[in-house]
């Protein structure tokens, strides 16, 4: 997906004003930073667009666009020096949340059972039920993709925790379950219930709130440089 980001002069207001139009979805069977580099050229010079007058470049941070040496952004500079390279601040977030996913057991315990949660309940229309007739609350997936996300999984464990449980219970009285699902539950049950995760709860749901806060103004159209200096 390429999109277009450009400086329009309002006459009327007297203003410059920064604008975004999506060009075109490519189909990229290649995906090596020279031949992504190539077919971004191509899309430009289809649409007559000079590359020399490009002032900038971002994009999702992977490796075969953002590497120092082979990535598809430092193709594009050989080309163009001008078209300096800058990496999203919304995606740079998500990874930094991602590795401090990851760094160290008992967050991975953590995040690894708020999943299985979701999975409990979801892969079952019948236990989905007795969810949304007790907490009227929906469970959510996580998701590395768009990992500010991860407060709408992690709410309704702070918000109802009792009912949640008590959920869990119900399910082990009313439905005849697998010995493995019977285990499971019982092992959410009681992980839910320790002082560990009243503690993780409630400090990575504040910190989640402050990692969506700044995702979303990050995405802002409106946002300055100095704006995002401050809230990174």
């Amino acid at each position: 997906m390429l999109i277009l980001r450009f400086v329009r002069f309002n006459s009327g207001k007297l203003i410059l004003e920064v604008k975004e139009r999506f060009l075109c979805v490519e189909d990229m069977e290649k995906k090596k930073g020279a031949d992504i580099a190539y077919l971004i050229c191509n899309v430009l010079a289809k649409v007559n667009l000079d590359l020399q007058k490009l002032r900038g470049q971002g994009d999702d941070n992977c490796s075969n666009m953002a590497g120092i040496y082979n990535g598809a952004q430092a193709h594009i500079l050989e080309k163009n020096p001008f078209a300096l390279y800058i990496p999203c601040g919304a995606h740079s977030l998500n990874l930094d949340g991602v590795y401090a996913a990851e760094s160290c057991a008992e967050i991975k315990t953590f995040f690894g059972n708020i999943q299985a949660l979701y999975v409990f309940f979801s892969c079952s229309p019948a236990r989905w039920k007795i969810l949304h007739e007790e907490t009227a609350l929906s469970l959510h997936n996580l998701s590395d993709t768009r990992w500010s996300a991860h407060i709408a999984a992690v709410k309704p464990l702070v918000k109802k925790p009792r009912e949640i449980i008590a959920d869990l219970d119900r399910t082990v009285n009313q439905l005849d379950l697998t010995a493995d699902m019977l285990n499971q539950t019982k092992s959410l049950g009681k992980y839910f219930k320790s002082f560990e995760s009243v503690v993780l709860l409630t400090i990575w749901y504040k910190t989640l709130q402050n990692i969506d806060n700044v995702s979303r103004c990050l995405q802002s159209e409106s946002i300055t440089i100095e704006e995002e200096v401050i809230l990174i």
